[in-house]
């Protein structure tokens, strides 16, 4: 009994000591079972959010391998191709997120296998020698069918060299840049050096095209290289994108800021131009108030369900130009001298730009290209706050408007938004009442809309409307109202010009009613005294006339009237039917058309010179009614016959109806 006991307290034991091994054991199994492995892979979905989830699978399976200790190739083989199958579908998943250098690391760590090579791996092989194209990592690259490292070792070669020769070589570069960034567009190296191309070029002429590329190789070098930058570039990177944007591209820097922010919510320069950022954005109208030519003209309508915000213009004006306004940046430089907050806005624009074109790029050690600065500098945020005290003194009757000569603005802006070829154009129209050249009036409209605004305030008041035609560019402005729909706008700028419009249609209407009656007046009166002389001419020819043959033709149709009508009323009819079959009235005719047109007029002048004539039509009448002995003559000459001369319009031109362009010829 006793030795039983023994042996059952040292069976236990046993099953104690090695009951942890047996479970772990069972365990592992469970885990690294290959049906289990397969479902798991199955149940995973293919969106970016499930990558984690591939890779902490892929991580289990090489657990798995390592951890069999029968060694079984079968097992081995078929949990590496699956493994294989996850690590590409999280690089496919990696690179649609644009995440290149994730994606490499997902298709390179499927490589590191020597022994195992199934079709996974031929399609990561050929996608990662498409990435080490992409990035330049031409010592990576295993197969260059095209040669592609050659071509661009030769321009980087090229690149170099005219580095190291300076400032005599610096504006070729992009004969080399462009064509290494279409093969490399990632190339860290080659982004490096065409940033120092882009600020130089910038900081010689603030040409947008130079500020929107450089913002997007920032964007670029951040997206593609955000895991291997270090955290004072990153914020160096957004810092400069928002002095971009706001300073060079009067664009709103919000976004960039709040990711600089978010990286280090104390980094000072952010933290600056955050706080003068929003506080401008406070105090300024929205920028589509001054530069969308449809807000601007009309601002009471809704746009998104929304209108326009109010803006105060006199408190515009006080903040900006007022000596007693408080500057708008908190710490100032101890040797700074406060004069306004306009003065000052400029200033910090002017450094901010200094600072970018003269500090270490963010990605280099040492600058490659070197940059002179002006110092000042011209910015569109300057001309957009130029705009900005222009529009406040225009609606503000403030004494301050007087007293700060805030008008000066709006030239000084006018000059800065146009060139000189324009500015040219402009002064021309003032002082000797020229056409602007097309498109420069709707131009600046399109950009600069109260520019277009002020310069026809400024052209309409030194032209005012007087006595005589109105001017070519005053004829120009008018249309310009009429095509924008401006004499429907509520803007109290462009309502201002209204009356100036109005007196300009009136003249113009006035104008053309007095030309249309000279010409009608001219041309009955040359008319009468052409018939008269016809007239005398015909009775002087009735003399020796033979008596023509009778005609068929029903004048009286011809003309509309009754064979009752009198004299008066034949006239009429004989006019009306001449207004309207003139060429003007007809629009454009084919060559049938106009010989059609010009056979009725004469019929309707044959029908007239009988009718038109007591005996001639006594002589028609009886001629009608068969009598014999009775006959009129049928005279074709001028100007209602057909014998010599015609009435003759000239298609396209014309009065009482046209342009003047009338001509009668006679014959004799």
């Amino acid at each position: 009994m006793i030795v039983r006991n023994v042996l059952t307290r040292k069976v236990l034991c046993c099953l104690l000591f090695f009951l942890p091994a047996i479970v772990v054991a069972s365990e592992s199994e469970s885990e690294c079972g290959v049906a289990g492995l397969q479902t798991t892979a199955k149940g995973l979905g293919f969106e970016g959010s499930e990558i984690s989830r591939y890779l902490t699978l892929v991580k289990r399976i090489d657990k798995c391998i390592a951890a069999d200790n029968k060694k079984d190739r079968n097992y081995a083989d078929t949990l590496k191709q699956l493994r294989n199958q996850l690590y590409y579908k999280a690089g496919l998943l990696q690179l649609s997120l644009g995440q290149e250098l994730k994606a490499m690391s997902s298709f390179e760590s499927m490589l590191r296998d020597q022994d195992y090579r199934n079709s996974y791996t031929s399609l990561a092989t050929k996608r990662l020698n498409e990435l080490y194209i992409e990035f330049g990592f031409w010592d990576k690259l295993t197969n260059d069918e095209d040669n592609m490292a050659e071509i661009f070792s030769s321009l980087n070669s090229t690149l170099f060299q005219k580095l190291e020769k300076g400032a005599s070589s610096i504006d070729t570069l992009p004969d080399e840049l462009r064509p290494m960034l279409d093969i490399s567009p990632y190339d860290l190296t080659t982004l490096q050096v065409s940033i120092e191309f882009l600020t130089k070029k910038l900081s010689e002429n603030l040409e947008p095209s130079f500020a929107n590329e450089l913002v997007r190789h920032y964007d670029l070098v951040l997206e593609k290289y955000k895991t291997s930058l270090t955290l004072d570039q990153r914020l160096k990177i957004h810092h400069a994108n928002a002095i971009l944007l706001m300073v060079v591209l009067n664009s709103d820097p919000s976004h960039q800021l709040r990711r600089c922010l978010a990286i280090d919510m104390d980094y000072s320069p952010c933290k600056i131009l955050t706080l003068l950022n929003s506080k401008l954005e406070k105090i300024n109208p929205h920028r589509a108030q001054i530069l969308d030519p449809d807000v601007y003209a009309f601002p009471e309508r809704e746009r998104g369900g929304r209108q326009a915000t109010e803006v105060h213009w006199e408190n515009l004006a006080k903040f900006y130009l007022d000596l007693t306004s408080k500057p708008c940046i908190r710490k100032l430089p101890k040797d700074y001298k406060f004069a306004n907050n306009y003065e000052l806005i400029m200033d910090t624009m002017s450094k901010l730009l200094n600072q970018l074109f003269e500090d270490d790029q963010p990605l280099a050690t040492r600058r490659m290209i070197e940059v002179n600065t002006k110092g000042k500098y011209a910015t569109e945020f300057g001309k957009y706050i130029d705009l900005i005290v222009c529009e406040s003194s225009i609606h503000t009757s403030h004494p301050i408007t007087k007293k700060l000569k805030l008008s000066q603005y709006c030239k000084k802006c006018l000059k800065s938004v146009l060139d000189e070829e324009q500015w040219e154009d402009f002064n021309k129209a003032l002082t000797k009442k020229e056409r602007l050249p097309d498109n420069v009036l709707n131009g600046l409209w399109n950009n600069y809309p109260n520019m277009a605004i002020y310069m026809v305030d400024t052209i309409l008041h030194k032209h005012k409307v007087k006595s005589g035609g109105i001017s070519p560019v005053q004829d120009e402005i008018l249309q310009f109202f009429t095509d924008n729909h401006l004499n429907e706008s509520e803007n109290k700028f462009i309502k201002k010009q209204r009356d100036y419009i109005n007196k300009l249609v009136e003249k113009k209407q006035q104008q053309e009613q007095e030309q249309f009656q000279n010409h009608h007046q001219q041309f009955f009166n040359f008319g009468q005294q052409q018939y008269q002389q016809h007239q005398h001419h015909q009775q002087q020819q009735q003399q020796y006339a033979e008596p023509p043959p009778k005609t068929d033709k029903d004048y009286y149709k011809i003309l509309g009237v009754a064979k009752n009508s009198d004299s008066k009323n034949i006239r009429k009819a004989y006019l009306n039917l001449t207004k309207k079959y003139h060429p003007d009235k007809q629009g454009q005719l084919s060559q049938k058309e106009q010989e059609q047109n010009h056979e009725k007029m004469s019929e309707i002048n044959e029908a007239y010179e009988i009718l038109g004539d007591e005996s001639k039509k006594k002589e028609y009448d009886d001629g009608r009614l068969g009598n014999g002995n009775a006959h009129f003559r049928q005279q074709q000459g001028a100007p209602f016959g057909r014998r010599g001369g015609q009435m003759k319009f000239k298609q396209g031109g014309g009065f009482p109806f046209g342009n003047g362009n009338f001509k009668m010829n006679f014959g004799h």
